[in-house]
This record gives structure tokens, sequence and C-alpha cells, in this order.
């Protein structure tokens, strides 16, 4: 059963608008200190949740990137009508998603803003069965395989998480 909660997030009255992406796993509250910093100069800023994220493991699981992408999109539509000019920015994989708007609708985005974009996975974390992702590239196997959080990588503060 699903316990996605909407923590998405529009504040501000300028011209200019921000579409903030949170990353993997993440959820809007991770941006949200950031959008309240451009509110305050003056700026639209929206953050919208990405599909499957605020929820339990499997809500994420049943998700793609092309499920995050029509969020995303949905939100840049919605802020293209609010604002004059839209800057697109995210953190991580939200960064991707940033990338990826730019590219698909330029006349829209009129910046990008690229906060610890993954552009290339490298690390002792990393464990060596990822080298197979690339042989099957298909949702189902990529679900029975999980990366380690493990110290010191991820967020262990309650706080700040």
């Amino acid at each position: 059963m699903s316990s996605i909660v909407d923590h998405s997030f529009l504040i501000g009255r300028g011209r200019l608008g921000f579409l903030l992406l949170h990353g993997l796993a993440g959820t809007p509250v991770e941006m949200r200190a950031f959008g309240d910093a451009l509110a305050s100069a003056g700026y639209t800023v929206s953050c919208p949740q990405l599909a499957g994220h605020c929820g339990t493991a499997d809500d994420l699981k049943a998700r793609s990137w092309q499920d995050w992408a029509t969020s995303a999109e949905a939100a840049l539509d919605d802020l293209c009508e609010r604002c004059e000019y839209v800057v697109v920015g995210g953190l991580s994989t939200g960064a991707l998603l940033s990338l990826w708007l730019a590219t698909k609708r330029p006349a829209d985005v009129k910046g990008t803003v690229l906060l610890a974009p993954t552009l290339w996975l490298n690390g002792w974390v990393i464990p060596w069965y990822a080298r197979f992702f690339n042989l099957v590239m298909t949702k189902w196997f990529a679900n029975l395989i999980g990366f380690p959080d493990t110290h010191p990588h991820g967020v262990k503060c309650p706080e700040v998480r």
C-alpha cells in the first residue's frame, strides 16, 4: 500500500521562475532552503515531488525515470504559465532531469543550475555486479539489485534528512 505524502511547494511571485528538482529517493524538502532564498530574492520557485518519491521503497521501484521526467515536465508547464522566464535546476538526479528538460524544451528553459550532477558512477562502494547493468537494461532486473548506503556515505543525521 502506498503511503506517499506530497511535499511539493510553489512560492514567490517573480517574473523569473526557478524549477527545482530533488534527487533520487529525495524529497522537495531538501530543496526548500534554496527555494526560500530564491523566493526572498524576488523569484517564483516551484519544486514538484517526483513520481514515486516520499513513500515506500516499493513506491519508488514502481516508477521509472520517465515517470520522474513527466512530473518535472508538468511542473515546467505550470511554471511557464506563471513566469516570463524559467530556469531549471536540481540536485543529483534532479540535475540530470534539468539537463533533460533543457535539451527537450530549449525555448522554455532559459538556464540551468546543476547541483552535484551524477555524470559518471565511480567508487569503491559500487558493488562488483553493477557492471552487469549495461548487459541487462531491464527494469525488473535493476530492481533486484540495490546499492549499499554504508558509512561514510549517505545522510545519517535524522535532523538533516
